[in-house]
């Protein structure tokens, strides 16, 4: 059967097209409505890039395109301190150093491993950022470009320091001739040019933590502190902050070994406490236990232990205790596969779309590359890591 000939129209219009002499270039009608003059094949204007004259068609040249704004045009900060703004612009020094670079030099200086800092590319931070937006994984974790920092995050460097000094208070239970005491740390952050209202707020939680929580050294066994645990096969990392044993049952508590990890929230919201039963995180780092055979060094996991530091003008302690079924975990780890397979894409591919419906975060704030993606080398090619 002889199929019809397919009538190209204008896509504005709807008027017809005709054939030109060029394959692929089509003629608009002269039109007091419509100011198309050449047309694709699905009559969509070609006007940008052809012209028509007595001639015939020709190529229009192309204007230049307007420079980008560069990617230090957007590095401005405010940072609040006491009442006082102290502003960085370009590559100008910040007022203050960030706690992570503190606390390297604080172990370093007494010769000690640090406690902390980052699980690896394929640890749950790194790979929940990837399931929000792929672009902010790249340049957080990829080739990220000093200037697009932002501001030191109140949130994130009170926690940080305050998981420091739970690092030390637990060492510390462990080997009482650790070197290190909380207050040597606080004292140290306060002259290395840590923001103070920072040390000084995570010091009153963790202060107030040691007191609600000083019966704990009668039941909790502390068994390692910031212990790394990495699978050569897959990749997967993860850091627990506390792996304690349990001998004797508490109330709410049975015994065995779990997995502990210390949070800092802003409220004992509802959200708060329950979250944690379907965590990324907490699955993960289970799965993790059992994948290593980690029962053969601490013994068999009871399951995950999540500390919860809140953060309200009076401060308040909460611990949730997760124990999921296995059939979660199973789910939970074929996910995983998934996702790391889209981030090895992504890096075979050098492709990172942003996706701005992660733009503005949970917290309704808006992401730290926000200004960045939405007006400055939004053009250029995105480059490789």
């Amino acid at each position: 059967m002889k199929l019809p000939k397919r009538k190209h129209n204008c896509a504005l219009c709807k008027a017809p097209l005709a054939p030109s002499s060029y394959d692929g270039l089509w003629l608009h009608p002269e039109s007091a409505t419509c100011q198309v003059h050449v047309a694709d094949h699905l009559g969509l204007s070609l006007d940008d890039q052809y012209g028509v004259d007595a001639e015939g068609i020709y190529t229009v040249a192309a204007e230049p395109a307007d420079a980008p704004l560069g990617e230090g045009a957007f590095s401005a900060g405010v940072i609040t301190t006491d009442g006082v703004a102290m502003v960085t612009l370009g590559n100008g020094p910040s007022a203050f150093v960030s706690v992570e670079a503190a606390a390297k030099a604080l172990f370093e200086a007494a010769g000690l491993p640090y406690l902390g800092g980052s699980s690896g590319s394929y640890g749950w931070s790194s790979v929940s950022t990837f399931q929000k937006c792929p672009y902010l994984w790249k340049k957080t974790y990829g080739a990220r470009d000093a200037a697009l920092g932002g501001d030191l995050s109140e949130a994130l460097e009170v926690g940080s320091i305050a998981h420091i000094f739970l690092a030390i208070h637990y060492s510390r239970w462990i080997d009482p001739a650790y070197p290190l005491t909380p207050e040597d740390a606080r004292r140290y952050f306060m002259t290395a040019s840590v923001t103070p209202t920072f040390v000084d707020k995570a010091w009153s939680l963790f202060d107030s933590y040691r007191v609600w929580h000083q019966e704990e050294s009668a039941w909790m066994i502390p068994l390692a502190v910031e212990e790394l645990a990495v699978d050569p096969r897959t990749g997967f990392s993860c850091r627990w902050d506390l792996v304690f044993k349990v001998e004797i049952a508490q109330p709410g508590i049975l015994p065995g070994v779990y997995i502990c990890n210390h949070k800092s929230a802003a409220d004992n919201s509802f959200v708060t406490r329950e979250q944690w039963k379907n965590d990324g995180q907490i699955l993960g780092e289970i799965n993790l236990y059992n994948a290593l055979g980690y029962h053969r060094r601490f013994g068999p996991l009871r399951g995950a232990c999540v500390n919860l530091l809140i953060k309200t003008q009076n401060p308040q302690f909460i611990r949730a205790w997760v124990m999921p079924p296995p059939a979660i975990l199973r789910d939970h780890a074929k996910s995983l596969l998934y996702t790391t397979g889209q981030m090895r894409m992504a890096e075979a591919t050098n492709c990172y779309p942003r996706m701005r419906a992660a733009c503005v975060t949970r917290y309704r704030t808006l992401c730290q590359f926000h200004e960045h993606c939405a007006g400055g080398d939004v053009e250029r090619e995105i480059e490789a890591p």
